[in-house]
Formats: C-alpha cells, sequence, structure tokens
C-alpha cells in the first residue's frame, strides 16, 4: 500500500493526515472494521449536500454527506477515509510526504 510505504520511508513517529471531506464517506452503521466512530458536532446544510464537522476526543474534523442522512448534532455515526486519497505531511515542514522524497 502507498501510505505504508510512505510511513516506511519517512521514518519518524508522527505526520500529520490531510484529508479532503469529500473523501470521507460517513455511515449510520459500522461497514468495515476499521471505521471511525464519531459524533457529530455541527452539521451545515448545503442543499445538495450537508458538511458535517466530526469529532473524536478532542479533533474535529469534516466530512460531506447527503442530506438524506438526516444528520443531527450529537449523533453517533461512523466514518470511513478513503484512504488512497489521503496526504501525510511532515509536522515540523509542514511538507507533503511522498516517495521522490
Amino acid at each position: 500500500m502507498h501510505i505504508e510505504k510512505l510511513l516506511e520511508n519517512y521514518g519518524q513517529e508522527k505526520v500529520v493526515l490531510g484529508v479532503r471531506p469529500e473523501n470521507i464517506q460517513v455511515t449510520r452503521q459500522m461497514k468495515e472494521e476499521d471505521n471511525i466512530e464519531t459524533i457529530i458536532y455541527f452539521n451545515q446544510s448545503m442543499g445538495a449536500e450537508d458538511i458535517l464537522n466530526l469529532k473524536v476526543s478532542d479533533t474535529v474534523f469534516r466530512a460531506v454527506a447527503p442530506p438524506d442522512l438526516n444528520a443531527k448534532a450529537g449523533e453517533k455515526v461512523f466514518a470511513a477515509i478513503k484512504v488512497d486519497l489521503v496526504h501525510l505531511f511532515d509536522p515540523d515542514t509542514e511538507l507533503r510526504l511522498s516517495l521522490e522524497n
């Protein structure tokens, strides 16, 4: 997998994960064992889509969901990140990690 190779080449303990909100699928039921259990912190309805602010511990991140999910603040949902579309960054330099580095 691409991410595993990046982490192996990087060799440091910490990285910053970058993922676009549209690359996170939100569901009411856990579909895969690697789904993340989250709480909806805030829902911003945009008509054709909802932008959900999801909270895990002290971390808040955004995901895009269809309005028919009928998401409400305070509800538990599951987030599945499309791992092949994430980016990893060095926390000190803020540079994106790549296999070319």
